[in-house]
């Protein structure tokens, strides 16, 4: 089932299957301009790879080794990524269908993710929340569990201004988490002099492609940043054509990723690299590396974050 948003200047349509945010329009000069990657079928996103538009949990990223040892328990995830365990598993929150219910301008998905499911602890009672903001898609998360257990959600929409390569993007980090051959994050790393300095805007495709370790391992970018500042506050955005979104959130990370793993298909509209995430987050890993803040929520805690894509026109 598809559920549509609309303010006059934003049109956002969700789906039940994955919370999947499969379109997201605004309002330009020429007309609505479409500025996310999705599917024309409903079959496409039931066998989707790339979790296009998804809201990603328990846990985005990957776990190392598919396992980690909470409370002096070894767990034992799947492995869905080589050796590693990647956003959630096999049963991640992306395959998943929700309940879903408007409440004013808001559609508000829930999902029950038992005790278990995945390998991991405790049954998650989750919500993820959809509305419309001035001039952008407000996301809000909730989620309660019944046990101590690693959780980490976040939103995987491919944006696409109609170039990749030449789109401006700043990002308000500092440091990165840079990752091992086996794409798994460990230490930090000063972006200084680096391909990921994003401290001002930079144009996609002017690093993409350099002689640097980490590039090469991903492909091109795919890498956790250490977000500058606390609470709730300004710290991306993207411009390209008129067009330029600004990302809010009080995640203390995100995952800049620039599609490089996205096939060449254009009869279902994808290309390599032809899109770019950027997924607010807590530390991937952080479960297995103690250098990384705590992503456990504590039993009967909750956890709640909010992220706002806001996306305005510009006359640069």
């Amino acid at each position: 089932t598809e559920y549509a948003l609309t303010n006059g200047y934003c049109t956002v349509k969700i789906l039940n299957y994955g919370a999947i945010i499969r379109s997201f329009c605004v309002q330009t000069e020429d007309g609505l301009k479409e500025i996310v990657l999705h599917y024309d079928s409903a079959i496409d996103y039931l066998n989707d790879e790339y979790y296009l538009g998804a809201t990603v949990g328990r846990v985005c990223g990957r776990i190392e080794n598919a396992s980690f040892v909470l409370d002096g328990k070894t767990y034992i995830l799947d492995k869905n990524d080589g050796e590693n365990c990647l956003h959630g598993g096999y049963n991640g929150f992306n395959s998943k269908f929700f309940s879903a219910k408007t409440v004013g301008d808001s559609l508000i998905m829930t999902l029950f993710s038992k005790n278990g499911e995945g390998g991991f602890p405790g049954d998650i009672t989750f919500s993820v929340t959809f509305s419309l903001v001035n001039k952008g898609l407000k996301i809000k998360y909730h989620a309660e569990s019944t046990e101590n257990t690693p959780f980490n959600v976040t939103n995987h929409t491919y944006f696409n201004f109609g170039d990749t390569f030449n789109t401006e993007v700043f990002i308000d980090a500092d440091m990165v988490t840079p990752v091992k051959a086996n794409l798994i994050p460990e230490g930090f790393l000063n972006v200084e002099n680096t391909p990921f300095d994003f401290r001002k805007f930079k144009k996609i495709g002017e690093s993409i492609d350099s002689d640097n370790e980490i590039i090469k391992i991903c492909n091109g970018y795919d890498i956790n940043y250490v977000l500058n500042g606390k609470n709730f506050r300004k710290v991306a955005a993207a411009k390209h054509d008129k067009l330029q979104i600004n990302v809010y959130t009080d995640m203390p990370a995100m995952q800049f990723y620039t599609g490089n793993f996205l096939p060449n298909n254009p009869q279902k509209g994808l290309k390599r690299r032809g899109g770019f995430c950027f997924e607010t987050q807590r530390f991937p890993n952080a479960v297995n590396n103690s250098e990384y803040p705590s992503v456990i929520v504590k039993k009967g805690k909750v956890f709640d974050s909010e992220t706002i894509f806001e996306v305005v026109r510009t006359e640069y």
